[in-house]
């Protein structure tokens, strides 16, 4: 999947000294195979660190993937240097609903430019979930 960031909010409710507390929120639009195919919703919280370079930041996010045929979330921690961000990031597969209910697995996110991403996620499914 292909992920391209339409909606970038960044809010400065963090400590002006530190940055702990600034949050970041994102809406990106999913394709699958060169067509779309859903949406992602996201919000990161820097936790820990400071903002100047290259001082490491630490940063809580947690997602939902709007598929038509149901929801996945998801969450991860990053810890990087100011200067240069994660290019690749791993997610867990926390639920879903619908087809995707109860989903556990993980995910894996290479950023690929600013506002751009590819995704695979590898999701284990229960059997016994109706519809699948």
């Amino acid at each position: 999947m292909t992920a391209h960031a339409e909606q970038i909010t960044y809010l400065s409710n963090g400590n002006p000294q530190t940055g702990v507390g600034k949050q970041y929120l994102y809406i990106n639009t999913i394709q699958r195979n060169g067509r779309p195919f859903g949406t992602e919703m996201l919000q990161c919280t820097q936790i820990g660190g400071t903002l100047t370079s290259p001082s490491p930041h630490s940063d809580q996010c947690r997602g939902t993937f709007l598929f038509p045929d149901g929801q996945v979330t998801w969450q991860n921690g990053t810890s990087s240097p100011t200067s240069a961000p994660p290019e690749d990031i791993d997610i867990a597969i926390t639920g879903g609903t619908d087809r995707y209910a109860g989903a556990t697995g993980y995910g894996h996110v290479n950023l690929t430019a600013p506002g751009e991403s590819t995704q695979t996620l590898h999701l284990w499914l229960r059997p016994e979930v109706s519809g699948r």
